[in-house]
């Protein structure tokens, strides 16, 4: 083309330098072929051939000059070829307001079009798209319904193409209502219209109607193209409709749109939403060539899902196989290094960045910046901050949105100060950010100092600022504050009304939050997936089973009720409840599930000594492929430990590793504390001293181990090792430490480690003086005992008075233990040993008194508040008791 056009050129200059008159139909096909390849010297000495042979006033020709200039770029000369045509027809004027379209000129576009008309020239079918162009690209949506009405009345709004066009404009300009009544009242409509159509719905959030304008246009005999199959496919994933989606792909491979690198990213896109990521893996191992674009779809989805180890294998897959990344690429698995928290990571990331020389580039900036902030690398993120040669409005958003992540409102202000002082106004986003960090401070007072400065600034009415002030006070406890700011918004959206329930639900004000909830649905809001998770956690956090159930009800009829966020919060809601049943079901209806959907369910059933349950359970999870994690181990070694099922503790000790959580310090613990409890102390020990960090709870547990096991030596020497370590011990383990000194009769060193506890600070709770009283009584000091008892700073409670009295009846301190046994009354209604073992301790029992103890039954059962069952078990296993010590006697 180009060589036909340089060859054309020539033969026209050639015959001018003759003297022969210009043909203006070869004029016209050279410059078709200029344009088409951009060629804008030759472009400009074909304007000059047109001029000095004065066919500068032929129509056509301007035309054409105005297309060659507007495509080389220079809207400048074709301005000046449109000046220069006297003849100007409705394709001249279709010229020049298209080329402005093109460079994005709407508002000169809309003025050529009044001049349009003051030249008496009538708008026709080519006009009316060029300025319904122009309108949905300035989002003008008042000229674009003026507009239409033009159309209507010139009978063009038959015309496909204008119709189409006004699909366009009305959905650019967020009208999806005037959209669909265009699109109702087409007559004929084509893969565009529809396509234009489902768009519209699909950006503003309506899935289920763009599925169903799908199927309809397949009814009507339609073949989709490959707008309508992105239309869908995007629609299948905001739904989360994985079944339609699938379907969808066998359509796309039967009519050959799978090598369509947008569709194939596209569909990566859907499948890793609907959470089969399994799935998106295989579209993209399925490309033949894979595209920088390609990897970032399926990297996308995994940090868009969690899924954040495999986003960073996938990275490193992806230089592997030769592709460099780009911008994306390092946004995406910063992103992913941020959700995991991995610092080591996101610097060796940074790390590479700064080799490409992409560091300064905003984007990748500004996902440096957060993912610092993520991670606690607040300095970091300040120092890339500060060295940004351009700071745009997400740049502030990321560095105040890492200060209110980590609570640091006092930074946050000083920046905004100095944001401030360089007369930098924040925008809605950074004022958004800053609103959250005043959730930080204890009271209200930042958060009104904020609120008015919005104010004075005309934003409260904003919605997105609106709604975080209304966050801002829900969290802060100021529900009332809340909702006055809710009743101005001019028109509150469900996160509005989403932020309101968080603030009830997150006061356990379940009753407010159901009843908020109703009106929500009166004003046919459409409660999104986050909403319905605030007020069911609403009901389960207040107990409210009946007003959750018809939340439970609420979602299924609004079809989300396979969301994994949902479906988790009914779980809790259910367990919350002691409806353990009904959560089984939610969790058996689930199309999706994932690793806190099985931890909840876990818990619940751990939670209600269902052990074997627990196991199935996890049985049943692995088999289904997801990968445990902490909480999920945690519950199981609690079961494991409880039940004293030491095999499978071993087992899930090797799980742990194999999952790469073999580190994990919490879990650690949780081990050396299953092990103690399963009787096996060396294995405790083990872990312990493989142990790379050791916190307090380290120490507390193999104490509290070797303390249960017998080995009250051991734990001594782990109470001192603990000091020397620079570990200071806490309340628990002081409990742990004066409970081996009972029961090994230290009674030296036990006064020492009590009297050591000011040291540390530690204030002596009730269970630490039993501890000592028990202490002191089994050595047979039972009067020092009871005068330990008696002087408590603490009222001292029924297990106290019961421990001396075991000690009465060991030395046979008949005064003391009457004493004892009266304090055991009065301390707690219900102890009916103490009422067993006074007849014992004062050693005047025969079996005519059994009978007395088998009148307790019936007395205490009058008075006490405990169930029948539990108080007749309680008595049985006395009564067994009494006859077994009268047969030794």
């Amino acid at each position: 083309m180009a060589a036909q056009a340089e060859e054309a050129l020539q033969s026209l200059l050639r015959a001018h330098f003759r003297g022969s008159a210009l043909c203006h139909h070869s004029l016209s096909s050279l410059l078709q072929n200029i344009a088409a390849v951009k060629d804008l010297a030759s472009a400009r000495m074909v304007h000059a051939l047109i001029v000095s042979s004065n066919l500068q006033s032929i129509s056509l020709l301007g035309d054409h000059l105005i297309r060659v200039f507007a495509a080389c770029g220079t809207l400048v000369e074709a301005c000046l070829a449109f000046s220069q045509n006297s003849d100007r027809s409705t394709y001249t004027w279709q010229a020049i307001m298209s080329s402005h379209v093109a460079h994005e000129e709407y508002e000169v576009t809309l003025a050529l079009y009044q001049d349009m008309h003051l030249d008496g020239i009538m708008p026709n079918k080519f006009i009316y798209p060029c300025v319904l162009q122009a309108c949905s690209g300035a989002c003008i949506l008042e000229q674009g319904r003026l507009l239409h009405d033009h159309i209507q009345k010139s009978a063009a709004d038959s015309v496909l193409v204008v119709c189409n066009t006004l699909l366009d404009m009305y959905i650019k300009c967020n009208s999806v209502k005037d959209a669909s009544k265009v699109f109702d009242n087409m007559h004929h409509k084509d893969v565009v219209s529809w396509g234009s159509m489902m768009s519209g719905y699909s950006q503003h959030g309506d899935g289920h109607a763009a599925l169903d304008l799908f199927n309809k246009m397949q009814g009507e005999g339609i073949t989709p193209n490959r707008v309508a199959f992105l239309c869908a496919l995007r629609a299948c994933a905001d739904t989360h409709a994985l079944i339609e989606g699938r379907l969808l792909h066998e359509q796309i491979i039967r009519l050959h749109f799978e090598a369509d690198v947008l569709v194939a990213n596209t569909l990566i896109d859907m499948y890793a939403k609907c959470g089969s990521l399994e799935d998106a893996r295989n579209v993209l191992r399925g490309l033949r060539t894979r595209i920088v674009s390609s990897w970032n779809a399926m990297m996308g989805g995994y940090t868009q899902y969690g899924a954040v180890e495999p986003a960073l294998g996938l990275f490193s897959t992806m230089q592997r196989d030769g592709t460099t990344p780009d911008t994306v690429t390092y946004a995406c698995v910063l992103t992913a290094c941020g959700s995991k928290g991995d610092l080591e990571q996101g610097m060796s990331l940074h790390e590479h960045i700064t080799c490409t020389g992409l560091e300064s580039n905003e984007f990748v900036g500004n996902s440096l910046i957060d993912m610092y902030a993520k991670c606690g690398g607040l300095d970091e993120a300040r120092n890339i901050f500060d060295n940004l040669p351009r700071k745009n409005s997400v740049s502030w958003g990321a560095i105040f949105a890492g200060y209110a992540q980590h609570n640091c409102g006092v930074q946050a202000f000083e920046l905004l100060w100095k944001m401030l002082q360089k007369g930098i106004d924040p925008d809605e986003i950074a004022l958004s950010c800053i609103l959250k960090a005043c959730s930080c401070f204890t009271g209200s007072y930042w958060g009104n100092v904020m609120h008015s400065y919005v104010v004075s600034r005309g934003l409260e009415n904003d919605l997105i600022v609106g709604n975080t002030l209304v966050d801002m006070y829900a969290k802060l406890g100021s529900l009332v504050d809340a909702r006055g700011v809710f009743n101005r918004l001019a028109s509150p959206n469900v996160v509005s009304w989403g932020a309101i329930l968080a603030g009830y639900s997150q006061h356990d004000q379940g009753e407010s939050a159901v009843e908020f909830f109703r009106k929500m649905l009166a004003k046919k809001v459409k409660p999104d997936d986050a909403v319905y998770c605030c007020v069911i956690k609403a009901c389960g956090s207040s107990g409210l089973l009946e007003q959750g159930r018809w939340v439970h009800e609420q979602v299924c009829r609004s079809g989300i009720p396979s969301d994994v966020a949902v479906g988790n919060a009914l779980i809790e809601m259910y367990v919350k409840c002691d409806f353990l049943e009904d959560a089984r079901k939610v969790f058996d209806t689930m199309r999706l599930c994932d690793v806190v959907s099985w931890n909840l369910l876990l818990a619940a059933y751990a939670q209600d000594g269902q052990a074997l349950a627990v196991l199935k359970l996890f049985e049943k999870m692995q088999r289904g492929g997801t990968e445990p994690n902490q909480v999920t181990f945690l519950v199981l070694l609690q079961v494991c430990g409880s039940s004293g099922a030491l095999q499978q503790v071993r087992q899930l000790h090797t799980l742990i590793y194999e999952c790469g959580l073999g580190s994990d310090l919490v879990l650690s613990n949780s081990l050396i504390d299953t092990y103690g409890k399963c009787g096996t102390i060396e294995d405790s020990s083990k872990v312990f001293d493989g142990m790379p960090d050791r916190d307090e709870v380290s120490w507390g547990a193999i104490i509290a181990g070797y303390t249960q096991n017998g080995k009250y030596r051991h734990a001594l020497q782990s109470f001192d090792a603990m000091q020397r370590s620079g570990i200071k011990p806490n309340s628990l383990i002081y409990t742990n430490i004066l409970s081996a000194c009972s029961r090994s009769g230290r009674i030296k060193e036990g006064r020492k480690y009590f009297r050591s506890m000011k040291d540390f600070s530690v204030m002596p709770t009730v269970e630490h003086f039993n501890c000592m009283i028990d202490l002191l009584g089994r050595a047979g000091l039972v009067t020092g005992a009871k005068e330990l008892l008696e002087s408590m700073p603490i009222s001292p409670n029924a297990l106290g008075w019961t421990s001396l009295l075991n000690s009465c009846k060991a030395y046979a301190e008949t005064d003391i233990g009457e004493d004892c046994h009266d304090h055991c009354v009065v301390a707690d209604r219900e102890n009916l040993g103490a009422n067993v073992l006074m007849p014992i301790v004062s050693e005047e029992i025969d079996n005519g008194e059994v009978e007395v103890v088998v009148g307790l039954q019936s007395s205490l059962c009058k008075e006490s508040t405990a169930p029948w069952r539990e108080i007749n078990s309680q008595v049985e296993d006395l009564l067994l008791a009494v006859k077994y010590i009268l047969e030794l006697r």
